[in-house]
C-alpha cells in the first residue's frame, strides 16, 4: 500500500491486489473497514492465476489522515 494526501478531505491509497490461487478470481473489489467513505477507480475485474492489479482508492478523510485502524481487504466472488 501507498498512501498519499490528494487535499484536505481526501487521501489516495495505491493497492496491488494479487490472486495466488490457481483459478482465476471473478468479480475482485477492494474494500476498506471502518466507517469511511471510499471509491475505487476499478472494481469487479478479473484476475488470472499469478496476475497482480494495482487499483487506487480515494478516501474521504480528516485532517488528520487515516483513522487508526483502516484495513484494506480484497474479495472475489468465486474466492472463500
Amino acid at each position: 500500500l501507498t498512501t498519499s494526501r490528494e487535499s484536505d478531505t481526501r487521501t489516495r491509497v495505491r493497492a496491488e491486489v494479487a490472486n495466488v490461487g490457481q483459478r482465476p478470481a471473478a468479480m475482485v473489489e477492494v474494500r476498506v473497514s471502518g466507517s469511511v467513505q471510499y471509491v475505487a477507480d476499478d472494481a469487479l475485474f478479473w484476475l488470472e492465476p499469478g496476475e497482480k492489479q494495482t487499483v487506487n482508492v480515494r478516501i474521504r478523510t480528516n485532517a488528520q489522515g487515516l483513522p487508526a485502524g483502516t484495513k484494506f481487504s480484497a474479495t472475489a466472488w468465486n474466492a472463500r
